[in-house]
């Protein structure tokens, strides 16, 4: 990854660890790259509250065909998707 995107990535996933924590109410693990669903008690209501605040932070929709479990597996992973989807506006 080139020093740019690399700098974005971090933002983007400083961003979604910001997003993460402050959603969930009870946090039993450790946000780092190592996120795994599983390490949280995320209910339904929980994974749509994350996806709003996603979107609406970053200014994109995540496509139906994208949402499923491997999305939100790791932290790297979401940032990653979010930093593909998102406009070069969102870093002016």
């Amino acid at each position: 990854m080139e020093k740019v995107n690399s700098e974005k990535f971090q933002v983007v996933k400083n961003k979604v660890v910001d997003i993460i924590t402050n959603s969930l109410s009870e946090n039993s693990g450790e946000t780092n790259g190592d996120f795994v669903l599983d390490n949280y008690a995320i209910n339904s209501i929980d994974a749509l509250e994350m996806l709003i605040l996603i979107e609406k932070e970053f200014e994109i929709e995540i496509d139906d065909d994208d949402l499923n479990a491997e999305l939100f597996m790791d932290i790297d992973h979401l940032a990653e998707y979010i930093l593909n989807k998102i406009s070069d506006d969102y870093f002016s």
